[in-house]
């Protein structure tokens, strides 16, 4: 008994030394679920002791506290279960720690020797590390298979064995069915051959990348770039390759060239200057420009610096400009002047230099841009000269102004005075500063008004007004006569901004001109009265010698009949004279004023007998500056017409306008005027009785600058042309693009 109690504690020894040992978590649990022993790597799994473990309840400690007593439900039926081995379900447990672990266990049900059960022995083998894996190999699976990059593995012989999703999409395999190609069928370029050497490669250097071309199903061809990985599988060699539609890389790789090149090419055509240079000075690149000034190809310029090709100075200032450039960290601006090596020519150049920086932020070079700005520093010197010149020319103008006898005021639209000379002050009584920036009403509240409605007419009309003469009260109270001319002062667009008035004192001169008419009436009345007494004497001589002719006393055929024939016509002739003087006895009297021609033709016309002859006047808005006796002029060009025609039916009157001038033409088509004539009826000679009327036309003319020829051809009608230069003509707009038409 003694011996058998001994080899069954010796026995017990060893199985607990076995228990120990085993590389699994072993829990004896009796019916209640009490922990009664537990094996050294069951604590190692729970990180507890045995001493906290045991005479606990297994399901109370160690199952997670999240869905508890789930776990606890079907923890407690696995171990009701009756058969003595059930399956190895996975439970997870929670450590002291409180970290999560998964177990995978197995039961042995104890009994008793009635077939009592009496407990229960738990074995569980940690597979929380198994477990994980099988997580991670889940998701390296799920995204091998929703990669966008087609990967496929490839045996020697170039056949593919395993292809993910993208990859059977690409070559028309529906998922799930076996793949049945190889490398020659899905890549065009890649021949039994060839794939032989390729595979030699990947074995050689274990990876490789290449570009090549990819077919789908329907034929549609694609670049691809494909990486090739060797790996090794239960001793068998694979291609893992990984390849990926470069179509988009492609495009965007050809829209790159294609701007590279459009920016070469704009580069190098560019009239600028455009250079680039390292850090230290050397050249990187350069267009065509910059090669003209160097006089070298840009392939012989980049790597070298400025002392290879300009003299030292002119480098030094160069690197000068570039170092500033880059102290600043932004694009610095200079002038300069080169000369172009390839042709001498010299250029003024506006230049950036601009710090170029690589990607991390170092310092790569400069950036230069230079511009040729002669022509616009020719321009902005001949600016400042000409500011200088127009500087001195207003300051002369200001003297002119200032010292001018005239009454000189600059006004706006509104009848403010912006400026006002002194002689135009001391005429009020004021001085400068008392006008300059008052309004009309604050100044002269009498005659305000007037003024400003005679400068209204000038700036909504836009033209000038001149040589309107009007009395005028001076500070003094006396009378003065002033000549006032009024311009409008007009922008770009035409709309008027003010008015400028010159005002001359012509007191004095009307004076004289009021003394000279005086003199003038008198005159007149003295050659009225002389006329009449010569003309009674001439009437009292002609009568006489009516009565001689009517006596018949004088012999028919002798020179005394002949004598008293010729007295008779020199008689008529100093009467027709005498008389005729009497017409232009007003000849420059009066001042010149402006007329409207066509309504003078209008005028002369209908005071005369036409009969039958018709009339044509094209002149339209033309006003000519003549003596008052201008309307003299237009009568004896229309009568004589009439009385030497002939064979008369039309006179025209039209116009011609011819640089610096216009002419007032009348024609006819009469019998005309011979070659030899033309000059000669415009002198104080007789040609047809017409001689002293258009002698005098010529002078009634001449009193303003006109002048009058006739040019026609004999035969074919008179041409009378009437030569109107600048200044004494006037014509609407509407005139204006008609004439120049």
């Amino acid at each position: 008994m003694a011996e058998t109690e001994k080899n069954a504690g010796r026995n017990h020894d060893t199985l607990n030394l076995y228990i120990d040992a085993a590389g699994v978590m072993l829990l004896f649990l009796d019916k209640q679920g009490i922990i009664r022993e537990i094996n050294r790597k069951g604590c190692e799994i729970l990180g507890y002791d045995e001493d906290e473990i045991l005479d606990k309840k297994f399901t109370d400690i160690f199952l997670p506290q999240a869905k508890k007593d789930q776990n606890q439900l079907a923890f407690l039926n696995y171990i009701a279960e009756s058969n003595g081995t059930s399956g190895s379900p996975e439970f997870d447990i929670t450590t002291k720690n409180g970290e999560t672990r998964t177990i995978l266990w197995q039961k042995s049900i104890i009994k008793g020797r009635n077939e009592e059960i009496t407990g229960i022995i738990i074995s569980g083998e940690d597979i929380t590390a198994i477990k994980k894996l099988e997580s991670l190999l889940e998701l390296i699976r799920f995204a091998f298979d929703h990669s966008p990059d087609q990967i496929y593995f490839t045996d020697n012989k170039g056949e593919i064995v395993y292809s993910n999703s993208k990859a059977l999409e690409s070559f028309g395999i529906e998922p799930g069915s076996p793949v049945k190609t190889t490398i020659s069928e899905i890549n065009p370029e890649i021949s039994g051959e060839a794939w032989g050497k390729l595979w030699s490669e990947i074995k050689a250097k274990g990876k490789i990348r290449f570009e090549s071309v990819h077919m789908y199903r329907d034929g549609t061809q694609y670049p691809a770039d494909t990486i090739a990985h060797l790996i090794t599988h239960e001793g068998i060699e694979y291609a893992c390759m990984i390849s990926r539609d470069i179509s988009e890389q492609k495009k965007s790789e050809d829209l790159l060239r294609r701007n590279e090149a459009y920016l070469q090419t704009l580069i190098s055509t560019i009239p600028d200057l455009i250079w680039l240079k390292d850090k230290n000075c050397s050249y990187l690149a350069c267009n065509r420009m910059f090669e003209r000034f160097l006089g070298s190809k840009e392939s012989e310029i980049i790597g070298k610096t400025d002392y290879d090709f300009v003299e030292r100075e002119i480098a030094e200032f160069f690197h000068e400009n570039d170092r500033r450039a880059i102290e600043a960290g932004k694009p610095t601006i200079n002038e300069e002047w080169i000369t172009f090596a390839d042709d001498g020519n010299r250029a003024y150049l506006e230049t950036i230099r601009m710090p170029m920086y690589n990607p991390d932020g170092t310092l790569m070079g400069v950036l230069g841009i230079g511009r040729d700005i002669t022509h616009r520093k020719e321009m902005e010197d001949m600016l400042r000269n000409s500011e200088t010149q127009l500087k001195k020319l207003n300051e002369d103008l200001k003297i002119i102004i200032d010292n001018a006898p005239a009454m000189i005021f600059y006004k706006d639209n509104r009848n403010n005075y912006i400026k006002a000379n002194p002689a135009g002050a001391r005429a009020f009584g004021l001085s400068t500063g008392e006008i300059e920036g008052k309004n009309g009403s604050e100044l002269f509240p009498k005659f305000a008004d007037m003024y400003y409605m005679n400068d209204l007419q000038v700036i909504n009309s836009g033209k000038p007004r001149f040589g309107k003469i009007e009395s005028f009260p001076s500070p003094t109270m006396e009378n003065l006569w002033i000549r006032t001319d009024e311009i409008p002062l007009k922008e770009q667009n035409g709309h008027v901004y003010g008015i400028l008035l010159f005002i001359s004192d012509i007191t004095e001169q009307k004076r004289n001109e009021d003394a000279l008419k005086e003199v003038n009436r008198k005159l007149n009345l003295l050659s009225s009265i002389t006329r009449h007494d010569i003309l009674n004497q001439i009437t009292g001589a002609a009568g006489y010698l009516e009565i001689i002719g009517l006596d018949h006393e004088i012999p028919e055929g002798t020179k005394t009949e002949e004598y008293l024939q010729k007295i008779s016509k020199i008689i008529e002739t100093i009467k027709r004279q005498i008389t005729f003087t009497g017409y232009y006895k007003d000849l420059g009297e009066q001042a010149p004023i402006w007329f409207d021609v066509r309504v003078i033709i209008g005028k002369v016309s209908a005071n005369l007998d036409l009969d039958g002859i018709e009339l044509e006047n094209d002149i339209n808005d033309l006003e000519v500056f003549a003596d008052p006796l201008f309307e003299k002029v237009i009568y004896n060009l229309i009568d004589n017409a009439i009385k030497h025609g002939k064979t008369l039916t039309q006179i025209s009157f039209s116009i011609e306008k011819r640089p610096k001038e216009i002419l007032i033409i009348c024609t006819d088509n009469g019998t005309g005027v011979p070659d030899w004539a033309k000059e000669k009826i415009f002198k104080r000679e007789y040609y047809q009785n017409s001689g002293l009327g258009l002698f005098l036309s010529g002078e009634i003319l001449g009193i303003t600058g006109l002048k009058i020829i006739e040019n026609g051809h004999f035969g074919e009608g008179a041409r009378f042309e009437i030569h109107v230069p600048d200044g004494k003509f006037r014509i609407s707009s509407q005139l204006s693009d008609q004439i120049s038409e």
